[in-house]
């Protein structure tokens, strides 16, 4: 029995909506895209706090947000200062620069080197383009650690803590920077932001470094 044409008629009609349908899925998917990458924008400049009107180069830019908007987290500054963040939907978002031999900066930190910033609140589609960070040239601290032989510590690590007094109380902060003695025991340690700093020496390998030492004279005698 032959189908009928109506039968027919249904048959192509279905086959036909098939690529409008999944057309149509396509689409939506792309719009909900778009509307999660969002149209907002924030854009600023980098400047040397010392020298306001003086943009600073190659400088990179962390963008920060909640763990639900996934962003762009990185950007460098151009020869300007300048720095740029495009595609951001609306949130809240914080802006910390980093260079070497600068302190780290938190947009909107009253001291510099502290994380505690100025969040930044985006509309949807919003642009905000005055974005101003000021970097502090870090402060520096050297110097040559001896063993109590008086040799040269070599390959040691040298860390500094920052001291701040809190209710009349001394207290010390670990700082994340830190350095290794060269084959003289000199280290230097630098990006610092101002304040009080005690210095800090991993001794562990210096033990070895004594019994390594090398042999006297009169020792290689004895030992002959």
């Amino acid at each position: 029995m032959k189908p009928s044409r109506k039968l027919m008629l249904i048959a192509a009609l279905a086959i036909a909506a098939g690529p409008l349908v999944a057309s149509a899925t396509q689409a939506q998917v792309r719009d909900a895209l778009r509307a999660k990458a969002g149209a907002g924008a924030i854009s600023g400049t980098v400047v040397n706090a010392e020298s306001p009107d003086k943009g600073l180069r190659r400088v990179t830019v962390m963008l920060g947000a909640g763990d639900q908007i996934k962003v762009p987290t990185n950007a460098v500054t151009d020869d300007a200062g300048r720095f740029s963040f495009t595609g951001l939907p609306a949130g809240t978002y914080t802006l910390m620069a980093n260079r070497p031999g600068y302190v780290i900066a938190t947009y909107g930190a009253k001291v510099p080197g502290r994380a505690q910033g100025t969040p930044i609140s985006l509309a949807d589609g919003q642009h905000v383009a005055d974005i101003v960070i000021p970097m502090l040239h870090g402060a520096a601290v050297s110097g040559t650690v001896r063993l109590p032989s008086g040799r040269p510590g070599m390959n040691l690590t040298v860390m500094l803590m920052e001291v701040k007094t809190v209710g009349g109380e001394r207290r010390l902060n670990p700082v994340l920077s830190q350095a290794r003695t060269d084959d003289r025991g000199m280290y230097r340690v630098f990006g610092l932001p101002p304040g009080d700093y005690l210095v800090r020496v991993d001794m562990s390998m210096a033990g070895r470094q004594e019994q390594m030492r090398p042999l006297t004279r009169d020792e290689l005698e004895w030992a002959m």
